[in-house]
């Protein structure tokens, strides 16, 4: 099943948990079953679903509790600590990756096309 529409993908995020689309199992977050029991990363997940990359693999109570929303205060801290470690000087530069269709809909329809 390929997402189509941005509804369908918040309504696939927005229960208590999030059904794998491989195994059918039901998880709170996605991630680690992913890469230990089928062996894929979350973006090749993302990618073969249609699945907004921005969107974590996390159903909406657990990513609330996680503290997952980042204030400014946060971002800024972050971006000291980065600076700091000099992080950015040694990251890889990673390939920009593709919108899925389901944005790409959305956008067209926003704007207009």
């Amino acid at each position: 099943m390929r997402f189509k529409t941005l509804a369908q993908v918040d309504l696939y995020f927005g229960g208590r948990t999030i059904k794998c689309l491989l195994c059918g199992q039901r998880f709170q977050r996605l991630g680690s079953h992913l890469r230990h029991v089928h062996t894929l990363t979350a973006d090749e997940y993302r990618a073969q679903f249609g699945l907004p990359w921005t969107r974590s693999l996390t159903a909406t109570p657990s990513r609330q509790r996680s503290g997952q929303t980042w204030n400014f205060n946060r971002r800024r801290e972050a971006q000291k600590i980065a600076k700091q470690t000099r992080f950015f000087e040694t990251a890889h530069a990673k390939p920009r990756r593709d919108s899925p269709q389901c944005v790409k809909r959305t956008w067209i329809k926003n704007l207009g096309c």
